[in-house]
């Protein structure tokens, strides 16, 4: 689909008929074919997951204990009238609710993972806080040393006069600084805050729900008001209404949509190769594009 698109658009193109002196985005919901009742949450999702699971490993047991029957009898078994094929039907529900409930949960789990701008804006500021806690260490460390290294000079000084020791009581060892302990763990704990900034891993809120019937949908605010279970289409056209990309997003806000649609209105532009003039393109993004 995505491709005859691109090659409608490029046929535009090339009659002329697509302008881009002027872009705009915009958003509109859009009802999707699920009911609103459908929609559940994580810990429901995961007790579906578990309930289908045990009902098709039922299923597939009785299914080889049937074939084995069949198999030393040398004939189908008498009794009923039913057979094991009889089950087929209802593995198919089974297996097709399953992949939808797992379906749904992962959606919760990417619904709850923040946007790139939030973790590139969460990993500088946990860089930062690791550079100032490894530069924190290195001071302690250097002035500890050079205090170690002092006592000792003093230590070999007295020996070389005759006394016993040196005046003073010896600085602690390394290891025991108490100082340099914390600064130890604050710098274990910045790198692990780093790795977590990195690699986040949120969990779903307990409220939070997916529907069960169709997944890639979503509870959004209606256009005139209310809500209504549906997608989030995003479009961008160019002038005479030519559209030049389309995507459904289950995110009701249009803010995190922008960037993914200029990037894939970009995309759409290489792949139907149209005529931009040079004045138009201002650092590979289209011109006076609107939202």
């Amino acid at each position: 689909m995505n491709s005859l698109f691109v090659q409608v658009l490029s046929l535009c193109g090339r009659r002329g008929l697509v302008d881009l002196s002027a872009v705009a985005v915009d958003g509109s919901p859009m009802e999707a074919n699920a009911s609103r009742d459908a929609n559940q949450r994580l810990q429901r999702l995961e007790e579906t997951i578990s309930q289908c699971e045990k009902e098709i490993y039922a299923l597939m047991e009785d299914a080889v204990d049937h074939a084995l029957s069949v198999e030393a009898d040398g004939s189908a078994a008498q009794g009923d009238g039913k057979d094991a094929c009889d089950n087929w039907p209802r593995l198919s529900r089974l297996c097709d609710r399953l992949t939808r409930a797992r379906l749904a949960r992962d959606r919760l789990h990417e619904r709850a993972m923040p946007s790139p701008t939030e973790i590139r804006i969460k990993v500088e500021a946990a860089e930062r806080m690791v550079a100032r806690a490894e530069k924190r260490l290195a001071t302690e460390t250097e002035a500890h040393q050079e205090k170690l290294k002092r006592y000792e000079v003093r230590v070999g000084e007295d020996r070389a006069a005759g006394r016993r020791g040196a005046n003073g009581r010896p600085p602690v060892p390394m290891e025991h600084k108490t100082v340099l302990v914390r600064q130890r763990k604050r710098l274990v704990k910045m790198r692990a805050w780093l790795e977590r900034a990195r690699t986040p891993r949120p969990a779903p809120s307990p409220e939070s729900r997916a529907c069960l019937s169709d997944p890639d949908s979503r509870l959004i605010p209606g256009k005139h008001g209310g809500y209504l279970q549906g997608y989030n289409i995003q479009i961008v056209c160019a002038r005479r209404q030519f559209l030049l990309a389309i995507e459904a997003h289950d995110n009701p806000s249009d803010r995190t949509a922008l960037v993914p649609m200029v990037k894939k209105t970009q995309h759409n532009h290489q792949a139907a190769r149209l005529r931009v003039a040079s004045r138009e393109v201002v650092n590979g993004f289209l011109p006076k594009s609107g939202v």
